[in-house]
C-alpha cells in the first residue's frame, strides 16, 4: 500500500494501480488502497480521454490544413 502510494506520487500511475491490487489481495479490508486505486484509474481514464481529443484535434488541424492547400493549388490553375 506504502509503495503504490509512492509510485502514485511519482506520477507511476499503472504501476500503482497494480501495486494497490497487490496490497488488496493481501487485505482487502484497505478502504484506502481501494479509495486510492479508484482515484488513479478515474485520473488515468481523464487523462487518456484528453488525449484522444487532442489527437483528434491535431489530425482534424492537418486535414483541415491539407484541404486548404488542395484549394490553393486548384485555384492556382485556370
Amino acid at each position: 500500500y506504502n509503495y503504490a502510494n509512492a509510485l502514485a506520487q511519482q506520477q507511476k500511475f499503472s504501476e500503482a494501480v497494480k501495486s494497490y491490487n497487490e496490497a488488496l489481495k493481501l487485505k482487502p479490508d484497505l478502504a484506502d488502497a481501494e479509495y486510492n486505486k479508484k482515484l488513479l484509474e478515474d485520473a488515468m481514464k481523464k487523462q487518456q480521454q484528453a488525449n484522444n481529443q487532442e489527437e483528434n484535434q491535431t489530425q482534424n488541424s492537418q486535414k483541415d490544413q491539407d484541404q486548404q492547400g488542395e484549394n490553393k493549388q486548384n485555384n492556382d490553375h485556370p
